[in-house]
Protein backbone atom coordinates (compact mmCIF):
# COMPACT_ATOMS: atom_id res chain seq x y z
CA UNK A 1 0.00 0.00 0.00
CA UNK A 2 1.25 3.42 -0.59
CA UNK A 3 1.22 5.81 1.73
CA UNK A 4 1.01 9.90 1.53
CA UNK A 5 4.08 11.77 0.69
CA UNK A 6 5.59 13.11 3.74
CA UNK A 7 6.79 16.26 1.67
CA UNK A 8 3.87 17.11 0.07
CA UNK A 9 1.34 19.34 1.27
CA UNK A 10 -1.82 18.43 1.00
CA UNK A 11 -4.61 21.24 1.69
CA UNK A 12 -7.73 20.37 3.99
CA UNK A 13 -10.09 18.27 1.66
CA UNK A 14 -13.66 16.80 1.62
CA UNK A 15 -13.29 13.56 -0.50
CA UNK A 16 -16.13 12.41 -2.32
CA UNK A 17 -16.38 8.67 -3.44
CA UNK A 18 -19.44 8.50 -5.56
CA UNK A 19 -20.96 5.23 -5.87
CA UNK A 20 -24.29 5.45 -6.43
CA UNK A 21 -24.84 4.68 -10.08
CA UNK A 22 -26.60 1.22 -11.22
CA UNK A 23 -23.68 -1.00 -12.18
CA UNK A 24 -26.09 -2.45 -14.95
CA UNK A 25 -22.61 -3.06 -17.06
CA UNK A 26 -20.86 -4.72 -14.29
CA UNK A 27 -24.31 -7.20 -13.90
CA UNK A 28 -23.65 -6.41 -10.00
CA UNK A 29 -23.43 -3.46 -7.47
CA UNK A 30 -19.68 -2.14 -8.23
CA UNK A 31 -18.95 -1.29 -4.87
CA UNK A 32 -19.32 -4.55 -3.41
CA UNK A 33 -16.62 -5.89 -5.61
CA UNK A 34 -13.55 -7.44 -3.52
CA UNK A 35 -9.75 -6.19 -4.01
CA UNK A 36 -7.04 -7.00 -1.93
CA UNK A 37 -9.63 -8.97 0.60
CA UNK A 38 -12.10 -5.67 1.28
CA UNK A 39 -14.60 -4.19 -0.92
CA UNK A 40 -14.33 -1.82 -3.69
CA UNK A 41 -15.66 0.89 -1.29
CA UNK A 42 -13.38 0.25 1.51
CA UNK A 43 -10.73 0.41 -0.90
CA UNK A 44 -11.38 3.97 -2.23
CA UNK A 45 -11.97 5.03 1.70
CA UNK A 46 -8.74 3.59 2.32
CA UNK A 47 -7.00 5.80 -1.06
CA UNK A 48 -9.01 9.13 0.09
CA UNK A 49 -7.91 9.07 3.56
CA UNK A 50 -4.28 7.74 2.56
CA UNK A 51 -3.99 10.67 0.31
CA UNK A 52 -5.03 12.78 3.22
CA UNK A 53 -9.09 13.45 3.44
CA UNK A 54 -9.93 15.19 6.67
CA UNK A 55 -13.97 13.80 6.09
CA UNK A 56 -14.77 11.36 3.78
CA UNK A 57 -18.50 11.37 2.02
CA UNK A 58 -19.93 8.67 0.21
CA UNK A 59 -22.77 9.75 -2.49
CA UNK A 60 -24.33 5.78 -2.42
CA UNK A 61 -28.11 5.43 -2.87
CA UNK A 62 -28.26 2.79 -0.22
CA UNK A 63 -29.25 2.82 3.43
CA UNK A 64 -26.58 4.39 5.73
CA UNK A 65 -24.78 7.11 2.94
CA UNK A 66 -26.00 9.73 0.97
CA UNK A 67 -28.91 9.27 -1.64
CA UNK A 68 -29.64 11.57 -4.62
CA UNK A 69 -31.97 14.32 -4.04
CA UNK A 70 -32.76 14.08 -7.51
CA UNK A 71 -32.40 10.93 -9.02
CA UNK A 72 -31.21 9.93 -12.73
CA UNK A 73 -28.84 12.79 -12.75
CA UNK A 74 -25.71 10.78 -12.44
CA UNK A 75 -22.60 12.06 -11.03
CA UNK A 76 -23.49 15.64 -10.70
CA UNK A 77 -26.70 14.75 -8.79
CA UNK A 78 -24.44 13.16 -6.50
CA UNK A 79 -21.96 16.09 -6.02
CA UNK A 80 -25.24 18.33 -5.24
CA UNK A 81 -26.75 16.25 -2.96
CA UNK A 82 -23.67 15.73 -1.08
CA UNK A 83 -22.15 19.46 -0.56
CA UNK A 84 -24.67 20.36 2.76
CA UNK A 85 -22.12 17.47 3.94
CA UNK A 86 -19.08 18.65 3.26
CA UNK A 87 -17.10 20.80 5.47
CA UNK A 88 -13.88 21.58 3.72
CA UNK A 89 -13.33 24.55 1.22
CA UNK A 90 -11.62 21.71 -1.08
CA UNK A 91 -13.91 18.72 -2.73
CA UNK A 92 -11.33 15.72 -4.19
CA UNK A 93 -14.38 13.40 -6.31
CA UNK A 94 -13.76 10.47 -6.87
CA UNK A 95 -15.59 7.95 -8.59
CA UNK A 96 -16.03 4.30 -7.32
CA UNK A 97 -14.43 2.29 -10.33
CA UNK A 98 -10.93 3.39 -10.59
CA UNK A 99 -8.99 1.15 -8.44
CA UNK A 100 -5.71 1.33 -9.75
CA UNK A 101 -5.57 5.52 -9.23
CA UNK A 102 -2.67 5.91 -6.74
CA UNK A 103 -2.32 8.58 -3.44
CA UNK A 104 0.07 10.04 -5.22
CA UNK A 105 -2.28 11.13 -8.40
CA UNK A 106 -4.51 12.55 -5.92
CA UNK A 107 -2.17 14.15 -4.15
CA UNK A 108 -1.50 15.53 -7.57
CA UNK A 109 -5.13 16.98 -8.27
CA UNK A 110 -5.28 18.33 -4.51
CA UNK A 111 -1.56 20.53 -4.75
CA UNK A 112 -3.05 22.17 -8.31
CA UNK A 113 -2.68 25.96 -8.12
CA UNK A 114 -5.98 26.36 -9.50
CA UNK A 115 -9.18 26.03 -7.62
CA UNK A 116 -10.27 23.07 -10.15
CA UNK A 117 -8.43 20.38 -11.61
CA UNK A 118 -8.62 17.33 -13.37
CA UNK A 119 -5.98 14.91 -15.08
CA UNK A 120 -7.04 15.26 -19.19
CA UNK A 121 -9.08 13.33 -21.24
CA UNK A 122 -10.54 12.20 -17.30
CA UNK A 123 -12.91 14.49 -16.26
CA UNK A 124 -13.26 12.17 -12.94
CA UNK A 125 -11.36 12.11 -10.26
CA UNK A 126 -11.60 15.97 -9.91
CA UNK A 127 -10.90 18.59 -7.31
CA UNK A 128 -13.65 21.14 -7.06
CA UNK A 129 -14.36 24.37 -4.76
CA UNK A 130 -16.67 23.75 -2.03
CA UNK A 131 -18.39 27.12 -2.21
CA UNK A 132 -21.97 28.32 -2.78
CA UNK A 133 -21.03 29.26 -6.70
CA UNK A 134 -20.30 25.59 -7.09
CA UNK A 135 -24.27 24.39 -5.99
CA UNK A 136 -25.57 26.89 -8.49
CA UNK A 137 -23.49 25.77 -11.73
CA UNK A 138 -24.89 22.71 -10.85
CA UNK A 139 -28.40 23.44 -10.33
CA UNK A 140 -28.13 25.67 -13.24
CA UNK A 141 -26.42 22.64 -15.71
CA UNK A 142 -29.11 20.03 -14.59
CA UNK A 143 -31.96 22.63 -15.12
CA UNK A 144 -30.82 22.91 -18.60
CA UNK A 145 -30.59 19.16 -18.75
CA UNK A 146 -26.72 19.39 -18.98
CA UNK A 147 -25.51 16.58 -16.90
CA UNK A 148 -21.95 16.51 -17.90
CA UNK A 149 -18.56 16.76 -15.85
CA UNK A 150 -16.98 18.03 -18.33
CA UNK A 151 -18.95 20.91 -19.13
CA UNK A 152 -19.20 21.76 -15.10
CA UNK A 153 -15.13 21.56 -15.22
CA UNK A 154 -15.06 23.79 -18.36
CA UNK A 155 -16.99 26.17 -16.95
CA UNK A 156 -14.79 26.77 -13.77
CA UNK A 157 -11.87 26.84 -15.72
CA UNK A 158 -10.68 23.73 -14.14
CA UNK A 159 -6.61 22.96 -14.99
CA UNK A 160 -5.49 19.81 -16.88
CA UNK A 161 -3.21 17.87 -15.38
CA UNK A 162 -1.21 14.88 -17.25
CA UNK A 163 -1.19 11.61 -15.49
CA UNK A 164 -0.25 7.68 -16.36
CA UNK A 165 -3.37 6.44 -17.60
CA UNK A 166 -2.94 3.06 -16.56
CA UNK A 167 -4.12 4.58 -13.16
CA UNK A 168 -7.41 5.74 -14.46
CA UNK A 169 -8.76 2.97 -15.69
CA UNK A 170 -12.52 2.85 -15.24
CA UNK A 171 -14.15 -0.20 -14.45
CA UNK A 172 -17.61 -0.48 -16.05
CA UNK A 173 -18.29 -4.37 -17.27
CA UNK A 174 -16.50 -7.52 -16.11
CA UNK A 175 -13.80 -7.82 -18.62
CA UNK A 176 -12.29 -4.30 -17.28
CA UNK A 177 -12.94 -5.18 -13.67
CA UNK A 178 -10.44 -8.71 -14.78
CA UNK A 179 -8.61 -6.45 -16.79
CA UNK A 180 -8.02 -4.28 -13.65
CA UNK A 181 -7.19 -6.58 -11.21
CA UNK A 182 -4.94 -8.35 -13.92
CA UNK A 183 -3.21 -5.08 -13.72
CA UNK A 184 -3.10 -4.64 -9.90
CA UNK A 185 -1.65 -8.22 -9.75
CA UNK A 186 1.09 -7.28 -12.31
CA UNK A 187 1.62 -3.85 -9.52
CA UNK A 188 1.80 -6.09 -6.71
CA UNK A 189 4.51 -8.46 -8.02
CA UNK A 190 6.50 -5.58 -9.77
CA UNK A 191 6.46 -3.96 -6.00
CA UNK A 192 4.62 -1.18 -7.56
CA UNK A 193 0.99 -1.12 -5.86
Amino acid sequence: MQTPSLSLKVPAFTAVILAGGRSSRMGQDKALLQINGQSLLEHMQQRVSQAGASQIIISRNQPGFIADITPEQGPLGGILSVLAHCTEPKLLIVPIDIPLISVASLQQLLTASSAASYFAEHPLPCVLPNNAALKQRIISQLHTGQRSIKALLHGLSASQLSAENTQLINTNTPAQWQHCMQQLTLGVQDGQA
